[in-house]
């Protein structure tokens, strides 16, 4: 993934990701299932300035950082 300045890589079925070069341990590793990819969406969110909060049922995403 590629945008604005911002290069994340991802290796499906590894709990690693690179942003900008630089190692993130994951919670949760990217998958191919279905012919689907599912990435970790707090990763790629807060690494284009947003927010993902979370509760029992709900999911909240913001558009700043704070």
């Amino acid at each position: 993934m590629e945008g604005e300045g911002i290069e994340i890589v991802l290796t499906i079925d590894k709990k690693e990701a690179y942003v900008n070069g630089k190692l993130h341990t994951l919670a949760a590793q990217a998958v191919f299932r279905d012919s689907r990819m599912s990435v970790p969406v707090r990763l790629v969110l807060e690494n284009v300035n947003m927010k993902v909060l979370f509760d029992d049922e709900e999911i909240f995403i913001t558009d700043a950082v704070e």
